[in-house]
């Protein structure tokens, strides 16, 4: 048994149960752990982008990090910004940049390694 811990009816739970519980928990740390490196590495990557630091990516700023993996077109550019911008605002939100990371993880990993 282990001390302390209650099981649904008040008494204390088995082993077993509370092992299967401390896995939970377990889980439950990697799981947030992994999703606040995710983020890190999402802001991380959004930074690369927003050159001047506004929080936002321009077209411009959008072409001008682009630029660094070779020739890419003004077209290019005008489609990435259409797929990204959902909002169609002119920008590229923090929002809007960590959806599409989330949706294009190896992407995105790709990228990193890039800049």
């Amino acid at each position: 048994m282990v001390a302390g811990v209650f099981g649904d009816e008040g008494g204390l739970l088995s082993g077993v149960e509370g092992v299967f519980l401390a896995r939970i928990d377990i889980v439950d740390y990697c799981h947030k752990k992994t999703k606040m490196d995710d983020d890190d590495k999402a802001e991380k990557e959004f930074n690369k982008f927003d050159s001047n630091g506004d929080g936002k990516i321009s077209s411009n700023e959008l072409g001008d990090a682009l630029k660094t993996l070779g020739s890419v077109s003004p077209e290019e550019v005008k489609t990435m910004m259409d797929e990204l911008d959902t909002d169609q605002d002119g920008y590229i939100s923090y929002e809007e940049f960590t959806d599409f990371y989330n949706a294009n993880r190896c992407l995105m990993k790709d990228l990193g390694k890039v800049f």
